[in-house]
């Protein structure tokens, strides 16, 4: 797993179960939305890796004459794209 703030999600939900007082019911409701919290927050991370790659991708292969495609109309367009 790539993302660290899911995994560290992950390895406290075990604490859980060390708890006086929480069921095992509780415990795995408690559990579920962390892992809910875990796979959302790493949707998130592959997305703006992915968002990265497309940019600097677009970056080498930019036609626009600049030396370095950092701010040029086309650049600033396909970064509006891929926000959308």
């Amino acid at each position: 797993m790539k993302s660290e703030k899911a995994k560290a999600i992950i390895r406290e939900s075990d604490f859980y179960f060390h708890i006086d007082g929480v069921t095992f019911q509780e415990a795995r409701a408690m559990m579920k939305k962390d892992a809910i919290k875990a796979v959302e927050l790493a949707e998130q991370e592959a997305e703006e890796r992915m968002r990265q790659k497309a940019i600097e991708a677009y970056r080498r292969s930019c036609s626009c004459g600049e030396s370095t495609c950092n701010s040029c109309a086309l650049m600033r367009r396909f970064i509006q794209k891929l926000t959308e």
